[in-house]
């Protein structure tokens, strides 16, 4: 072999090595960071302008496929600042917006399979400026309804104005009210209804759109709000066609719905929401919207229905990946199969939840799986697998300072225990329970857990100065970290060992005393008889 050819050789080793060097560089630093937990949105806004200003596409892609909502949230927030700068006529700040959403809408691509951020940012773009305008307005109405819960204050007036109001005029002093607080009513505005509890709703249909006021009287003032903002801004998102924000507004509007209890409308909200996402091959919101679905369907007692909307959610959540999704679609499936008593079911859901939510480091999600696992096992007497579940369930929600889930997990530890017969263990955890329920004021689980208590103690003799008790309790306080719990339960502990040591110390001192008293009459009794 020639020296050129050595050379050659050794020149390609060390390059080899230089790779293989860099490439476990790269891993590790990739593996490094997986590591992290991002805490809040916030936090995802400054690690993904960090990424993108590095061009790390890793991180990127990290960032977006564990975090997908907040990245949407953030990408949804950078078309907000691009409108703004592009109407004041900000083009470099406003350009360099377009290309950061953009950029989140490439990776969303690349791990979700799904175009619609991408589509978006282009909608947006090409919009004219009085189009842009207009969306720029309904994203400000759209954020007051989020904001207000639909139903903005604006100002107050006098009861002077009562007068006409109850003679379904709307008086050119009123109209002056609303042009000195910023919202002039046009010449089509009328007063659309009244009740007798002193209300009164305007009507103003406007150039573009209708918008609606709600007059309420409160002892010597009138309080006036802007009502059914939701609609208003769905009402311009169609003007420009914005399926993507319609589709919002309409999911908006369902969990609206359902939080006042209207199943039905946040039903029909949510589904005709489906119908735009479907266009916009939205799978990320699709996979949410099912599993909203399969929550409503559930809690009707629908269970055929919510177990259709459930897996046509997870189908979807798998075919992107989707694990924040695939986590808590397969949670809802488990604890479906647990109302339906098919608890084999259950457990594969639960496990198979368990898995994508240590994935994606949710500490709230493991804590909730652990405990549907440790009531599963407790369903079916496997008592010890059901305090691993739970004590480790109970050690993360106290970590999470979530003080009802603690409660809660102490209540059927009490369960687990009384069936077990380990009573002094169940009124420790009844007693933990009751204690963190008066902190949170929970009047109903209050009563609750107070009349178990007493259940309990009817069945067997209270411990409150035994040493065991306060094992148990300290036992728990360790597992919660609770440090005041710790202390004062190793304090009752030394207190006891010391009553122990000094009734033990007069019982030997006894018993020595008896024994020498005992040799020493044995002793005389002998003398005498001599």
């Amino acid at each position: 072999m020639s020296q050129g050819e050595t050379m050659i050789q050794r020149f390609c080793f060390i390059v080899f090595l230089c790779l293989l060097v860099a490439l476990c560089q790269a891993e590790d630093k990739k593996k490094k960071f997986s590591e992290r937990k991002i805490s809040s949105e916030e936090e995802l806004w400054t690690e993904y302008t960090n990424a993108y200003d590095q061009k790390d596409i890793d991180k990127k892609k990290f960032l977006v496929q564990n975090y997908p909502a907040w990245a949407d949230s953030f990408a949804r927030r950078l078309i907000t600042s691009y409108l703004s700068y592009t109407l004041k006529d900000k083009r470099d700040v406003a350009d360099r917006m377009l290309h950061v959403i953009k950029d989140i809408a490439q990776v969303y691509e690349q791990v979700f399979a799904t175009p619609y951020l991408l589509q978006q940012a282009n909608f947006y773009e090409s919009l004219n400026l009085k189009s842009k305008k207009k969306a720029l307005e309904a994203i400000i109405v759209f954020f007051q309804a989020q904001t207000s819960k639909n139903a903005m204050y604006l100002f107050d007036i006098t009861t002077s104005h009562q007068k006409e109001l109850d003679s379904d005029k709307i008086s050119d002093e009123l109209k002056k009210e609303f042009i000195k607080n910023n919202r002039p009513l046009s010449e089509k505005s009328i007063l659309a209804a009244k009740n007798l509890t002193k209300e009164w709703l305007i009507q103003d249909p406007g150039e573009d759109i209708t918008k609606k006021y709600l007059l309420i009287s409160i002892q010597d003032k009138i309080v006036v709000y802007q009502i059914e903002l939701y609609q208003q801004a769905l009402a311009l998102y169609r003007q420009i066609d914005d399926y993507w924000s319609i589709a919002d507004i309409l999911t908006q509007l369902g969990q609206q719905s359902l939080s006042q209890g209207e199943m039905d409308q946040a039903i029909h909200w949510l589904q005709e929401s489906l119908e735009f996402f479907e266009k916009l091959k939205d799978y990320v919101n699709l996979a949410k919207t099912y599993n909203s679905l399969g929550l409503i369907t559930c809690s009707q007692k629908e269970f055929k229905k919510a177990d259709e909307h459930y897996h046509k959610g997870l189908e979807i959540a798998r075919i992107v990946e989707n694990l924040p999704a695939m986590a808590s679609l397969c949670n809802n499936l488990g604890a479906l199969n647990k109302i339906l008593a098919k608890y084999n079911d259950a457990k594969k859901f639960f496990e198979e939840s368990l898995v994508f939510y240590r994935t994606i480091q949710d500490q709230s999600g493991i804590a909730t799986v652990l405990n549907n696992l440790g009531t599963i096992a407790f369903l079916e007497k496997d008592y010890d697998k059901a305090n691993r579940y739970l004590e480790e369930s109970l050690a993360l929600t106290s970590m999470l300072k979530d003080g009802s889930g603690v409660a809660h997990t102490f209540k059927i530890l009490a369960s687990v225990a009384t069936n077990q017969k380990r009573y002094l263990r169940a009124q420790v955890c009844l007693e933990e329970s009751l204690d963190i329920l008066k902190s949170l004021k929970d009047s109903s689980n209050i009563n609750m857990t107070d009349d178990e208590l007493k259940r309990l103690k009817d069945k067997y003799t209270p411990a409150q100065n035994d040493k065991e008790y306060y094992h148990e309790k300290l036992r728990f306080a360790k597992l919660t970290k609770n440090i005041t719990g710790i202390r004062d339960s190793e304090n009752k502990i030394i207190e006891i060992e010391k009553s122990e040591k000094k009734r033990m110390t007069i019982l030997i001192v006894t018993f020595f005393s008896l024994v020498l008293a005992s040799l020493g009459y044995v002793a005389w009794k002998a003398r005498k008889k001599r």
